[in-house]
């Protein structure tokens, strides 16, 4: 009955709506929790009493503390759907804690980075308009990857600098672009012209990632599998609204169509730059 749930679960619309990365993450995890319980032989009845002993399992295996809370996090809210909802709580120890904001430390981009983005030239592609539009608003929106290949023409008011991203992963919301996004989209209307302009003007998430990828390996901005590609511009435009811009966190949740405690907990990281400056004015430092 439990592995059939599982089954039923990841193939239902509450997991296949999600974005790939999301829908692979919450199916590593329910695979290791459906190979947990058929060695054990537990029903899904019995499970609030195994989650400590599957804790066990997953640091048996090596597992970060960080992992074992994301795979928890799928499980519980598998567990609801279910109808056996989970009172277990994964505590991160503070060694775990540590070592993530360590690793993550190193990920976000600064300003000089981004602008070392927002110049590259695209040389070697033959969609070189179209990769810079991609990049101009990644920085400029924050949107995601998917809300980017989705987003048609049509939803776009060039002259006014404005877009709308009706297809979300969260909240269908307006974004808005500079004075030099403008040029490249006109730019980009003129290559593709007036009739595919008003259609899908952006690959689909996978290629989008792979452009972003390459662009930031050929910067050297980019160090094997260090989490950067397309969403880390989505923590870069959070992170200067609020810091630099001095935006109020619920105005950049809005934009961001993610709640204030979201963009607070997941998306703000102060630039060490930024936070060197205030620090000067606030102590009074010449």
């Amino acid at each position: 009955m439990l592995s059939e749930k599982i089954t039923e679960y990841l193939e239902s619309s509450h997991v296949t709506s999600l974005a790939k990365t999301t829908r692979d993450g919450y199916r590593f995890a329910l695979d290791d929790f459906r190979t947990f319980c058929k060695k054990f032989k537990i029903e899904i009845e019995d499970v609030e009493k195994n989650l400590p002993r599957l804790t066990k399992s997953f640091k048996a295996r090596g597992l970060t503390d960080q992992t074992i809370y994301q795979k928890f996090t799928c499980i519980k809210i598998f567990l609801k759907w279910a109808g056996f909802p989970s009172q277990y709580t994964f505590s991160i120890s503070n060694t775990g804690k540590k070592a993530f904001k360590l690793k993550h430390a190193k990920r976000w981009l600064d300003k000089v980075e981004v602008e070392q983005c927002r110049a590259y030239q695209f040389v070697k592609s033959a969609n070189a308009v179209r990769d810079k539009v991609i990049v101009a608003l990644l920085v400029e929106t924050g949107c995601r990857a998917r809300e980017l290949s989705t987003l048609r023409g049509s939803d776009i008011e060039v002259e006014n600098g404005a877009l709308f991203l009706s297809d979300s992963k969260t909240e269908p919301r307006p974004a808005f672009f500079s004075r030099k996004t403008y040029e490249l989209m006109v730019l980009l209307k003129k290559e593709v012209g007036e009739q595919k302009f008003n259609g899908k003007l952006f690959p689909a998430v996978d290629r989008i990632k792979e452009i972003v990828t390459c662009m930031l390996d050929d910067l050297g901005l980019k160090n094997g599998k260090d989490g950067r590609g397309p969403h880390v511009f989505r923590h870069y435009f959070a992170s200067y609204l609020f810091f630099v811009g001095n935006m109020r966190i619920e105005e950049v949740a809005t934009l961001m169509g993610d709640t204030a405690d979201t963009v607070r907990t997941v998306y703000l990281h102060c630039p060490v730059d930024v936070l060197k400056m205030k620090t000067r004015e606030a102590m009074g430092w010449k």
